[in-house]
């Protein structure tokens, strides 16, 4: 495991602490180590190996054994039981913007409230504004969060999604096969979030490179592998397509792959008026 997937399984801690009503000062602790495994820059797994981790600052000595017990077995006990006591729904509903772990056992416990869609009721319905320390503005701006969660499931912010392709973009870099290297998509246009991230990159060996992708240690999956496109779930569980190209083509590919789809039909209806055809290839 590396350091993002140690400090998630931390962070998840530190919010079933929170929703399970447990001491605040506890849950803050999780979310600090998390924080820490975030930033640093030695590999959690060789600090385990040195038995320093307790030596980072923001790691106390108990949770330092649970990373060694994360590390060496894959699960932490404390987390496990963490999920069994705290329903699914819940935990859903954390990611719902505006609504932190403290309101969200409050409504779970003053109105039984288990799952998104009781809990758009639960606003509708003006139960949620009579809550103490809620009122209308809350609920409509959980109302508000819940229509975003809902509109853009499947999606990362775009802040999530760069570092995932700053990664990628490391990795294949500086290998002998690529020759120009872009990352496109939603990214490119600077979008608030993506589904997946998209790199086109020019090279003369496909082959090779293609194959040194689907082994990135980043990926967790391969889901399609062809000579121009290799498609990938990376560990984050983020998709990623890498479409590989000639140097000549390259340019064009760029444009095509940012988009976005109404962009490009317009473009291709453009060239077409001018006697021209506009594609991923060429011009």
């Amino acid at each position: 495991m590396d350091n993002q997937e140690v400090a998630a399984v931390l962070d998840e801690m530190a919010n079933l602490m929170e929703l399970n009503g447990e001491n605040p000062f506890r849950s803050r602790a999780y979310a600090a180590a998390a924080r820490a495994i975030e930033t640093m820059e030695e590999s959690i797994v060789d600090l385990s190996a040195r038995g320093a981790l307790d030596e980072v600052r923001g790691i106390g000595k108990k949770i330092a054994v649970e990373i060694d017990e994360l590390l060496s077995g894959g699960v932490i006990q404390r987390h496990q039981d963490l999920i069994a006591t705290v329903p699914e729904g819940l935990i859903e509903m954390q990611g719902i913007p505006g609504l932190g772990g403290k309101r969200l056992r409050q409504v779970h416990e003053l109105l039984g409230v288990a799952d998104i869609d009781a809990l758009a009721k639960a606003c509708a319905s003006g139960a949620v504004a009579e809550l103490k320390g809620f009122g209308a503005k809350t609920a409509s701006n959980i109302l508000n969060g819940i229509a975003y969660i809902q509109q853009h499931q499947g999606r990362y912010l775009a802040n999530v999604a760069q570092k995932e392709a700053d990664l990628l973009r490391d990795y294949l870099k500086d290998r002998p096969e690529v020759i120009r290297l872009a990352l496109t998509g939603s990214l490119r246009r600077r979008r608030e979030t993506t589904k997946d991230v998209d790199i086109v990159v020019s090279s003369g060996d496909p082959e090779s490179l293609g194959r040194a992708f689907a082994e990135c240690p980043y990926v967790k999956e391969v889901t399609g592998h062809g000579q121009t496109k290799v498609s990938v779930i990376l560990k984050s569980g983020m998709a990623a397509d890498l479409r590989i190209v000639s140097d000549e083509q390259f340019p064009y590919a760029i444009h095509h792959f940012t988009g976005s789809k109404e962009h490009n039909t317009l473009m291709r209806s453009r060239a077409k008026a001018r006697g021209m055809k506009m594609n991923e290839y060429g011009l």
